[in-house]
């Protein structure tokens, strides 16, 4: 155990292990989420499972040594996340069971358990286009050796910079010579947004996986995870 405590301290710095050390440990998250539902458990359609990988990633970030050990830790972590979870959840279903309760008239009752039929269906479709084009990102940010579990830590926090960010990517969306060089290169031309915009270099490189993000998703038709970041 305490090759893993220690294994933890170091991956956390590199993104290719980081990603690599929670893949070798998706049996255990697999465990925790089994333990919890007391069911079988679906990667593909589960929302347990994606909740679980995000905190089995946070509980990495988070992990120090006087907290016990890792595997422990990050089981306590799994299985608070997936307790808020069923809460959010039990009390989405308490609200559309409240509504249909509250209708009298029989006719009406029948004609609101079938909008709200129609509805949940086209959540549940809007849910999977969702996981879908989610997927599709994190690919293509794989590309560039980034992982999407990773892209919190990097956003910029200030709206300033978030902003300048928007305008660094809408140019190089609108210069189709630069998107080809990027998409074959994997790489930014930094040189030419030093230049455009007089950022400073090492900034430009902190706020690289951010900006690859960006372009990712603006040269790319992923309107679900558009609507998103400019909600955010």
């Amino acid at each position: 155990m305490q090759a893993v405590n220690d294994e933890i301290l170091h991956i956390r710095q590199d993104s290719n292990e980081l990603e690599a050390f929670i893949q070798a440990y998706k049996p255990f998250i697999t465990k925790c989420v089994k333990r919890y539902t007391g069911k079988y458990v679906n990667w593909e359609n589960d929302d347990e499972c994606s909740i679980a990988m995000i905190a089995f990633h946070d509980a990495i970030k988070s992990y120090e040594p006087d907290k016990g050990e890792f595997l422990a830790y990050a089981g306590l972590i799994i299985r608070s996340r997936l307790v808020d979870f069923s809460r959010r959840e039990k009390k989405h279903q308490q609200n559309i069971s409240s509504i249909i309760t509250s209708v009298d008239d029989v006719d009406e009752m029948v004609d609101l358990t079938q909008d709200q039929s129609q509805k949940v269906y086209n959540e549940q479709q809007l849910s999977e286009f969702r996981k879908l084009e989610l997927l599709e990102f994190s690919k293509s940010l794989l590309q560039y050796n980034i992982s999407i579990i990773e892209l919190p830590e990097h956003s910029p926090k200030q709206d300033k910079l978030r902003t300048e960010c928007f305008r660094m990517i809408d140019y190089i969306v609108h210069h189709e010579l630069l998107v080809h060089d990027i998409q074959r290169k994997k790489t930014l031309p930094l040189v030419e947004l030093e230049k455009q915009f007089k950022i400073p270099r090492k900034k430009l490189e902190r706020l690289r996986k951010y900006l690859v993000a960006l372009f990712i998703i603006y040269s790319g038709d992923y309107q679900f995870i558009k609507q998103f970041i400019k909600e955010v």
